[in-house]
């Protein structure tokens, strides 16, 4: 309460100087010659000097900005009314905490940040977004024994995070064994999996798996930009395509799920659940 009654007193006096100030113009302007202005408030005294009827602005902001009773008093109705800061002033940090997040200078702000620019400048440590392709790269040149280093290969062990083991939908087709042998599948040419161990589920029925090598490729033709993309397609021999479907009359293409396994390592699986 005290600070309430302290800033509406200030204002108070300011707004009672601006009308003296004014009215005391509009008497000069009415009659000729220089004139001066001398206000007095408790143990502060500030002559304001005209000459010709007039006063510029820039000097009687000045003479205001003099003393510390004055200028305490004209930084707060500045500030208070027209939303002008002294750039050092703490109350500026203060105004803009209060800003709200989609405003101009908040954007301008969060620039800022992300690139360590003016206030946010430092050589010690480094903001990323997280989303960009570079922040792998980021994180691949820390040392081994850095906390996030040894976070990262925590996660990888237990295969939580973004290292979760997750199928992924693939399109089956079936082809003579005579180019694809019992064991064995073909990928696209240029694929991640090729090379690899592929645990292939039978969505209908999860029990039926077999485990394939992805030892041959095949050219795929790849669509044109704006067109969507299809499922990765996994070519098996028609005995492991028994194993997985049934003896079924087979589609142009069946439904499988993936399971891919690194490079070098083989497939051991055990299904967990009713």
């Amino acid at each position: 309460m005290a600070e309430r009654s302290e800033l509406i007193k200030t204002m108070a006096i300011i707004a009672a100087l601006v009308v003296i100030v004014g009215m005391f113009l509009f008497i000069m302007n009415n009659r000729s010659g220089a004139g001066s202005l001398t206000i007095k408030t408790g143990d502060s005294e500030l002559v304001l000097d005209f000459s010709d009827n007039k006063l510029n602005f820039s000097e009687l902001i000045g003479m205001l900005l003099k003393g510390e009773k004055y200028k305490n008093d004209t930084l707060s109705i500045l500030r208070d009314s027209y939303g002008l800061y002294s750039k050092d002033s703490d109350l500026l940090v203060d105004y803009i905490r209060r800003q709200q997040g989609d405003s101009g200078i908040s954007r301008k702000f969060r620039e800022l940040l992300v690139d360590l620019r003016g206030p946010f400048h430092r050589d010690y440590h480094n903001y990323h977004d997280i989303t960009l392709v570079e922040v792998v790269d980021a994180i691949n040149s820390l040392d081994y024994d850095h906390e996030v280093s040894v976070r990262f290969r925590e996660l990888k062990d237990s295969s939580s995070g973004i290292f979760e083991q997750r199928g992924i939908d693939v399109d089956v087709a079936v082809i003579s064994a005579e180019k694809v042998l019992d064991g064995n599948a073909a990928v696209c040419e240029g694929s991640v999996y090729r090379g690899r161990d592929l645990l292939l589920l039978n969505p209908s029925d999860l029990r039926k798996t077999i485990n394939v090598f992805s030892r041959n490729s095949f050219q795929c033709i790849k669509p044109s930009a704006g067109i969507e993309k299809g499922k990765p397609l996994v070519q098996i021999n028609p005995n492991d395509a028994i194993k997985l479907f049934g003896n079924i009359i087979f589609k142009a293409k069946e439904q499988a799920i993936l399971y891919p396994t690194q490079s070098g390592y083989s497939i051991a699986p055990i299904l967990v659940g009713n």
